[in-house]
């Protein structure tokens, strides 16, 4: 399969064949041409010039060779990493460095190093030239004609050596490349006489995966999932072996109660490569025990306990909207969905917003502050989030990637595994202050990790020290993009469709003027509410957060999906962005119209059939845990903002990033108090 390490392979062995033609040409033709010069100084003069050259370009040639097989090996897969990439690095060094010093070494190894990093530098070659012909002038007449000799003799075996030790590696790395291109032929023979060879999709995606890689770093793919099916049908390859579908008799088979289609390697990427974590858990069993000993603490009667740590958000959020209202301030209100989510999160997780400065030194400082009052990135937690999300997604086209870059790039803040690395750090430190702290849940409503805490006092083998921690990881990494993703789908599609928005007004006044409802809404109020109930349902129809296939793998003895038998290990995904605007299921999908949902109340077939193809949480038992908790968001905030502000969008369409969350990045709005009927 053509990727990356296949390409370094090549430009490594090109370079050592360039290498192996340098040192046989200045060997074999230059340094004996240098012989017929008319005068002993013309000859040294050229030949001082050569050895520069022909060093400078021989030691880069395998710094260049040795560093693209270096970086084959270190991506290769076990099974992949054949020695002779070894045996290949040990004599292309042996040929640049191992000969250089060996005819060298009269001057010592302190001394051989200094001349080497003055010859391989980008230093200027005139000025050394200009230095060099000045020492010559001054003794042009004690040049002696057989030193010289001796010299061209001496460089003329270096070179010998070094062409016959570099012919060496050059013949490993042909032989090795050319195995290469047998395993690449292996696999398009394989994809030729595939049985599902006849299901169609781009030309590439036959090949390789890089045709999915590309699509998906270009983060528009949601859309192009959407047309890939109406040109090639239900069934469409993305790779080899992936396949992307739009069916909805088979929902149920990939992703119903009971089903046996285990995630994908894809979701790999996503935790730490040493960790498991419940979103990325590829073990059936064991992500069905750990998701029944929490699920209690995600359940609708939970939401009751976390509601007041929502309010206390959402009267933050009202204030700062209160201030851009009266400064006219222009601003990003997907970002401000963004801090609004984050900070309530921190409330129900750890009973407290991230005020905290943390940064990876264990340093703590706390404040009574969260990204409401800051309206900054409190230590770089977005930009964190944001990285580590880009990161999962490319590399788990490539999942064998995964652990061997994880450690490298987990050192550098500014990538994806660091990012990460940042967030297991935070949860880690959040954990051990509260352990310090202990269990005071008297007079203060009880968070999230309290309740684990008390779960883990009363049973410490059912719930652990990593159950603790993996639980608070997931809260803090997957809580925050997706209800700030849906707030901002919900709030642009209201302001899209003003009659939808003075509807949803309506309802709103009218269950106030009743008395049915305060001017803060509590869940439960609102779930009375159907108008509101459908306009949630349709706006995360409409953008779900998420924007690629939920890969799922084929279970042992394979599995039929509509009418083509998928082999055990094929990978197939449904979208749930296709799923949602599949005319078949929904009449003018492309429309925002809530009365769906309302009219197909009279159609319980109809409604099934939706509900069916309704996914923006997932479904199944891999449905999102913190499913109610974002619902709870969002059935606080939206009622607030609809009944007390107006807002102005800077712009008709808006643009969005789709690295599995689909994200919008320009969001402008202007904000105004509205105004109140009498």
């Amino acid at each position: 399969m053509a990727c990356p390490i296949s390409v370094s392979k090549f430009v490594g062995t090109v370079s050592l064949g360039l290498l192996t033609g340098l040192s046989y040409s200045t060997s074999a033709i230059t340094i004996p041409a240098l012989q017929l010069l008319p005068t002993a100084t013309t000859a040294a003069r050229s030949l001082n010039e050569v050895k520069r050259l022909s060093r400078r370009y021989a030691l880069r040639l395998s710094f260049l060779t040795n560093s693209c097989f270096c970086f084959a090996w270190c991506l290769s897969s076990p099974r992949r990493r054949h020695p002779y990439m070894v045996w290949l690095w040990a004599f292309s060094t042996l040929s640049a460095h191992g000969v250089d010093f060996w005819f060298n070494r009269h001057l010592g190894f302190k001394n051989w190093v200094s001349t080497v990093i003055r010859d391989v530098s980008h230093f200027s070659l005139t000025e050394a030239k200009k230095d060099e012909d000045l020492v010559v002038v001054e003794t042009e007449d004690e040049v002696n004609g057989e030193t010289v000799q001796r010299e061209m003799g001496r460089e003329r075996n270096l070179h010998r050596v070094r062409a016959w030790l570099s012919g060496i590696a050059l013949s490993i790395g042909i032989v090795g490349l050319w195995g290469d291109k047998l395993y690449i032929l292996f696999q398009i023979t394989k994809s030729l006489l595939s049985p599902l060879r006849s299901i169609p999709g781009p030309f590439w995606a036959r090949f390789s995966n890089l045709w999915y890689f590309n699509r998906l770093r270009k983060g528009r793919f949601e859309h192009e999932n959407i047309a890939l099916h109406q040109e090639y049908g239900p069934i469409v390859r993305l790779g080899p072996n992936h396949y992307s579908i739009s069916d909805a008799t088979s929902v149920k088979k990939i992703y119903g109660p009971g089903s046996k289609f285990a995630k994908s390697a894809w979701y790999d990427s996503w935790k730490h490569p040493a960790q498991w974590t419940v979103f990325s858990d590829r073990d059936i069993k064991r992500h069905s025990e750990t998701r029944k000993r929490f699920t209690s603490l995600y359940s609708m009667t939970s939401l009751v306990h976390y509601e007041p740590f929502v309010d206390h958000c959402a009267d933050l959020f009202s204030e700062r909207l209160n201030d851009f209202a009266e400064n006219g301030k222009i601003f990003d209100l997907g970002y401000w969905f963004q801090c609004y989510a984050f900070d309530v999160i921190g409330n129900i997780t750890f009973g407290e917003r991230f005020g905290m400065s943390l940064d990876l030194g264990y340093k703590h400082k706390l404040m009574d502050t969260g990204f409401l009052d800051e309206g900054r990135d409190i230590n770089g937690a977005i930009s964190a989030l944001h990285r580590v999300i880009m990161h999962s997604t490319l590399i788990g086209v490539y999942p064998e990637w995964h652990p061997r870059l994880f450690g490298i790039l987990s050192k550098f803040k500014s990538s994806g595994a660091g990012g990460r690395a940042y967030f297991i750090k935070f949860v880690q430190e959040k954990l051990k202050l509260r352990d310090k702290v202990g269990v005071e849940s008297e007079g203060r409503t009880e968070d999230f990790v309290e309740k684990m805490m008390i779960a883990r006092a009363k049973d410490p083998e059912k719930v652990t020290d990593y159950h603790l921690f993996i639980m608070g990881q997931s809260n803090v990494m997957a809580g925050s993009d997706t209800t700030a993703i849906s707030l901002s789908a919900i709030m642009w599609h209201l302001l899209n469709y003003p009659d939808t928005l003075r509807k949803l007004r309506d309802e709103l006044d009218e269950f106030t003027s009743q008395g049915r409802c305060g001017a803060s809404p509590s869940f439960k109020e609102t779930q009375e509410m159907p108008y509101f109930q459908a306009v949630i349902k349709e706006a995360l129809r409409m953008h779900a957060a998420t924007g690629l296939p939920m890969w799922r793998t084929v279970p042992e003895g394979g599995a039929e999906i509509h009418g083509r038998f998928m082999s055990e290990g094929t990978v197939v995904g449904i979208n749930t962005w296709v799923a949602h605007y599949d005319e078949s299921v929904f009449p003018d999908a492309r429309t925002f119209r809530p009365e769906r949902w309302i009219e197909a109340e009279s159609w319980p077939e109809k409604l099934k059939e939706m509900n069916q193809m309704y996914m923006p949480f997932g479904l199944g038992s891999r449905t999102c845990l913190g499913k109610h908790i974002s619902i709870l968001e969002m059935s606080k905030v939206i009622p607030r903002l609809v009944q007390e502000f107006d807002f102005v969008p800077l712009r008709k369409t808006w643009r969005t990033e789709n690295f599995w969350f689909v994200k919008p990045v320009d969001f402008e709005v202007q904000v105004q108090r509205r105004i109140q009927k009498s």
